[in-house]
């Protein structure tokens, strides 16, 4: 065997070696498409069910925790979406993720809905004595 094609060989089973070695996960928050739709869990308690889409680039990312902090003082509530990224071979297709946050209302009013990934205005949730209502800030 030549230095050559035993040089070319090193240099693949190098490759392959580092390519095919463990693969990485980082965790990481990523930025909410919308709200999809709310839920009553318990009226008394001004408590609700917050559906959340995001929208992935690709199978490389996998939810690990959405959650949603109401800011008491300033009627807002910010929503977080918590992902795994792997860097192991992935679908390359935008895959769509909805899933669930709990928001307690601290009174009734309008209440903004904030991504805390990038502070975007979701939308505002407007909550009385008779019901609630959404509008979204997507036009």
């Amino acid at each position: 065997m030549s230095l050559k094609s035993f040089s070319a060989i090193c240099l693949l089973a190098t490759i392959f070696s580092t390519s095919s070695g463990h693969a990485q996960t980082i965790k990481s928050d990523f930025p909410v498409d919308s709200v999809q739709g709310l839920q009553w869990l318990d009226r008394e308690a001004k408590t609700m069910s917050l559906a959340l889409l995001a929208l992935y680039p690709n199978g490389c990312y996998q939810l690990e925790q959405t959650t949603a902090m109401t800011s008491a003082d300033e009627m807002k509530i910010y929503v977080r979406q918590s992902v795994l990224v792997s860097d192991e071979m992935c679908t390359q297709a935008i895959v769509p993720q909805t899933d669930y946050a709990t928001i307690y209302f601290p009174a009734y009013g309008q209440c903004e809905v904030i991504d805390s990934a990038d502070l975007r205005i979701l939308g505002w949730i407007i909550l009385d004595e008779t019901g609630f209502s959404f509008r979204s800030a997507k036009k």
